[in-house]
């Protein structure tokens, strides 16, 4: 059986970063609403105030939603990229890809000078290639990004 200590040490970030202030604030912020508006809806309905009742109904799952929307954001910016148990793990909003380092090919990665937005391009398995894009990459996580994924 693996050690819980053993399995949390085994994760290689490579593109590490904390939990971004701004989205943790708006994932609070639209909690409390949607906590407000609930609780309006309840005072509506038990006032029997028809008015009050549907607008608190309409706002309160537009707020749920936001706070969710913000909670996953907030999940996915912290280590956006890592390696772990032989796999690379791209976390992005709609989903988190995890490709076998034995897998890959090639990888890529060129900065633009002006914008300093970095491509990075992936070519994995058979015809499969991933194509990311990270602001304000820097030459070490390129460098340990390609020795991280490279075969032993």
């Amino acid at each position: 059986m693996k050690d819980i200590k053993t399995l949390e040490n085994t994760k290689d970030v490579i593109r590490g970063e904390k939990y971004d202030r701004e989205t943790l604030y708006y994932t609070v912020l639209f909690g409390c609403a949607a906590l407000a508006f609930l609780a309006v809806l309840f005072r509506g309905i038990w006032v029997k105030n028809t008015g009050l009742t549907i607008y608190s109904a309409i706002l309160f799952p537009i707020f749920t939603l936001a706070t969710l929307l913000t909670l996953r954001l907030t999940l996915v910016s912290k280590d956006r990229l890592y390696v772990e148990d032989g796999f690379l793990v791209i976390k992005s909003f709609s989903m988190t890809r995890m490709i076998a380092i034995s897998d890959i090919s090639k990888v890529s990665a060129a900065t633009d000078a002006k914008s300093n937005v970095t491509s990075v391009k992936i070519s994995y398995g058979k015809n499969n290639t991933a194509k990311y894009k990270y602001k304000n990459f820097t030459k070490e996580e390129i460098a340990h990004l390609k020795r991280a994924t490279s075969k032993h």
